[in-house]
């Protein structure tokens, strides 16, 4: 089994705000122990692909990020960087057909830089199981059995049987992230989270690209054929910023005949939030995650964590979430980080905290709820 790996390397993750910012994203922190997100995904993909370096799909401004952080594991990795961000459709497309371009019968995994795959060795023995399908023309996404009714991804409604030894199945409907009662009720009925992974074979791809987004596929081969080569770095054309920014979800997945579900039944999660790096972190005796230089005492099921410089004293706390870095604090319910999005936006408006006139202009029409003391 001979396979490619692309890993997609983009996104700010703005629910793990004040650690996650557009200059240190989400993939290169390291959220729960030991190495970042975008070092773990590596070396489990480097192990899937036999040790065949991956092809790393990110922005410009992060190439330095990315170089960085190979060469603290003792990795290599070949990098496409975008002039501009337009979304996993593009991004996935540009990889497999960069990827083509060198070895057209090749077979390809892409998955997120930033997902917590606890067990390696089960997320290899679904890339294996996948392949034949993969090969056949299939493209293929790694489906999870929900471990409880989740509002925060989406759901994959398995269809009927393409492989019995492998238990590939085909896609039967995507269902976008639902209510509560609507997760409880696609739980009971089976249905699959949606990972937003893919295994597929490049050039059937790309021929269902030309069916199904020819624009975009048209956009990305000019981007491709007009990249910069800068040894480790390929640089795609200013063609790519005319590719349409949409997912490869509802670029593909959701108009093309050959998707296909494996289902999944091993630890998994996007760690989109405080509450889910909290669930996967190791806790003390009452439950907390501590990193950083803190102080606990009464306190119970909290996330606490201080950033360089910063020392937090924490007493008689339960279930929430403290984390201190660059200046920024976030206090918040464990339940309620989620709605994180809004309180950020309302913080862009107060304008910088040493601007007085920002704060008079901010006074008169400042959302419930949201303020700044003046002194």
């Amino acid at each position: 089994m001979s396979v490619y790996s692309i890993i997609l390397c983009g996104g700010v993750g703005s629910r793990l705000w004040p650690e996650s910012t557009i200059d240190n994203p989400k993939p290169f922190i390291d959220l729960i122990g030991d190495r970042s997100l975008f070092q773990r995904t590596v070396s489990r993909m480097t192990a899937v692909s036999a040790g065949r370096p991956p092809v790393i799909v990110t922005g410009l401004a992060y190439v330095h990020h990315v170089r960085r952080q190979l060469a603290a594991l003792g990795s290599d990795g070949f990098i496409i960087a975008e002039p501009e961000g337009r979304d996993s459709g593009p991004a996935l497309l540009a990889a497999a057909v960069w990827i083509a371009r060198k070895d057209p019968g090749a077979v390809a995994v892409a998955v997120a830089s930033d997902h917590h795959i606890p067990d390696a060795l089960a997320f290899a023995e679904a890339v294996r199981a996948a392949f034949d399908a993969a090969n056949d023309g299939e493209i293929v996404t790694f489906g999870v059995k929900p471990g409880f009714p989740s509002t925060s991804y989406g759901y994959i409604r398995p269809g009927a049987v393409l492989d019995d030894r492998s238990g590939v199945l085909r896609v039967g409907q995507f269902v976008e992230k639902p209510g509560q009662a609507r997760a409880e009720a696609l739980v009971t009925e089976g249905c699959l989270w949606n990972t937003g992974n893919f295994m597929f074979h490049a050039g059937s791809l790309i021929a269902q690209a030309a069916i199904h987004a020819p624009d975009m596929l048209e956009a990305v081969e000019a981007s491709v054929v007009l990249s910069i080569d800068n040894g480790d770095v390929c640089e795609l054309g200013a063609r790519f910023t005319e590719a349409p920014k949409v997912s490869f979800d509802i670029a593909i997945m959701e108009k093309t005949d050959h998707a296909a579900v494996i289902p999944i039944d091993y630890a998994w999660s996007d760690l989109g939030s405080w509450d889910s790096v909290w669930a996967f972190s190791q806790l003390d005796g009452s439950g907390n995650s501590i990193v950083g230089t803190a102080v606990l005492t009464d306190t119970e099921g909290c996330l606490v964590r201080a950033g360089p410089g910063v020392r937090i004293v924490a007493i008689g706390l339960r279930n929430l979430a403290v984390v201190v870095s660059g200046g920024n604090i976030l206090i918040s319910d464990l339940a309620r980080v989620s709605a994180l999005k809004p309180a950020l936006e309302a913080l862009e408006s107060l304008g910088d905290p040493t601007d007085d006139d920002a704060l008079a202009s901010f006074a008169d029409g400042a959302p419930s709820g949201f303020g700044r003391l003046k002194t």
